[in-house]
Formats: C-alpha cells, sequence, structure tokens
C-alpha cells in the first residue's frame, strides 16, 4: 500500500468513529386552546363513579371559596363594572381599569396589592389569554369558568408547574366564542337561567390554526380533488389539525 493510500485510509476510519454533530430543531411550543364546552353541564346527572362527583359531593368548601370562585363573583357584580367585565358571549373575561383593579378590587378580595400576584394566580389556575385581533383582544378565559354558571369552579384545578418555558401565544388556534354563543347562549346571571337545552357531555373544538369557526359547525364546503392515478376526481373534505404540541 502506498503512502497516500495509508492515510486516506487511516483519515477515513479516524473520522468513521468521531460523531457527526447533531443539531437538533424544536417547533416552538405554543399555548393549546382546544376547548371544551361546559355550557350544558349536569351536576344533577353525576353518578357516583363519575370522575366529576366528588368535586360536588364531597365536601370540600375550600372549593367554594377558591380564587376562581371569588373571581366569579367579582365578575357577577355591577358594582365593578367599569373596572372588570364578562365580554358579550361570557365565556371569556377582560379588565377595563388596572389602577382601579389594583386599588379598589385586589386588596378587598384577595389582601395584596400588586397586580403580578395576581396574574401569577391566573396562570396557575390555568386561565388562557386571548392575542387574535378584535373585541376579545387580551381578554382571559377558562373553559370551567362560565358567566352564569358559577358552580363550575368546582372543577377548577392548580395547574403544574413545569420547566419548559413559556407558552408562545397561538391566536390563530384560539376558539371563536361569539360563533359558540349562537349555539350555546349562557345566562345574564345564575339568576337569569338560559333556555333549557338537552343535557349533553361538554362539547370539545379542537384547535384550526387557519380557521376561525370551531370544529363542530358545518364544515367547509367540499374541495373538489383530483385522483394521481388519472381516476375521476373525489370530493373530500378540507380538514386542518394543528401540528404543534
Amino acid at each position: 500500500m502506498s503512502d497516500v493510500e495509508e492515510r486516506s485510509s487511516s483519515s477515513s476510519s479516524v473520522s468513521s468513529q468521531q460523531p457527526a454533530n447533531e443539531v437538533t430543531i424544536r417547533m416552538p411550543r405554543r399555548v393549546d386552546h382546544t376547548y371544551h364546552d361546559y355550557a350544558n353541564y349536569r351536576v344533577d346527572l353525576l353518578r357516583p363513579s363519575d370522575p366529576d362527583y366528588t368535586a360536588f359531593h364531597g365536601g370540600n368548601r375550600k372549593s367554594a371559596n377558591n380564587f376562581p370562585a371569588k373571581l366569579h363573583s367579582i365578575l357577577s357584580n355591577s358594582e365593578y363594572g367599569h373596572i372588570i367585565r364578562w365580554m358579550p358571549h361570557g365565556r371569556a373575561w377582560k379588565i377595563l381599569n388596572k389602577d382601579l383593579m389594583v386599588s379598589e378590587v385586589i386588596p378587598k378580595y384577595w389582601g395584596q396589592t400588586k397586580y403580578e400576584s395576581f396574574s401569577r394566580q391566573l396562570s396557575g389556575w390555568g386561565f388562557k389569554r386571548l392575542h387574535q385581533a378584535g373585541p376579545d383582544f387580551r381578554a382571559y378565559y377558562h373553559e370551567c369558568f362560565l358567566r352564569g354558571l358559577p358552580f363550575l369552579t368546582k372543577l377548577m384545578k392548580r395547574v403544574a408547574a413545569t420547566n419548559q418555558g413559556k407558552l408562545l401565544p397561538h391566536p390563530d388556534g384560539e376558539p371563536n366564542f361569539y360563533s359558540i354563543d349562537i349555539r350555546c347562549p349562557l345566562p345574564d346571571s345564575a339568576d337569569h337561567p338560559p333556555p333549557p337545552n338537552p343535557p349533553m357531555p361538554p362539547m370539545m373544538y379542537p384547535q384550526h390554526p387557519p380557521l376561525r369557526q370551531p370544529a363542530s359547525y358545518p364544515p367547509q364546503p367540499p374541495v373538489f380533488v383530483g385522483s394521481p392515478h388519472g381516476d375521476p376526481p373525489a370530493f373530500h373534505q378540507k380538514h386542518v389539525h394543528s401540528n404543534y404540541p
């Protein structure tokens, strides 16, 4: 073997032993806006075997005075309507005057004067913020936090802390509460129930980044798609799902 061939073979064996630099590309972690609508939730139909049964029949008095319960009572009090209020559909709420919220409401109900502490409580209880441009911009929501249905706050639990960093906003995946409200309107208050609806389990609305309407509403018109093998074209429904984790 010549000197050139020996050097070439030795260099190739060394390079094969050294692992190549691996580059891991991770998709950004965004807020999951999959929404379950509890508008027609019926406590009286729960059975002891149901997971939610103990929330209403377990004798836990703390849930009746927890953070979400206090916040719901504030939103139901017209005295604070110029500071904090429900959105027209009743599935989200917004702070109108942050300064008055800090000086009048937060000290009275939670004994503190820092908005940052209040904001951490919102995140800890699973409230999500809306970022899509429109009337609900910067409003908060939780699927078990609905106008006129304060008993649902007993289903809310604190979210376990993670070390995976802050989630990025996902405006295109946010639910359209105005469309949902057309199908399932909420009461104006706990004293004025909505028209009776048949009881049903919570309806799920998967997030659809390019779409604004919930998935359970009439789908888009069928898309005309031709076959790659020359067969007669067929109709297919167009469904787009989120690829974000």
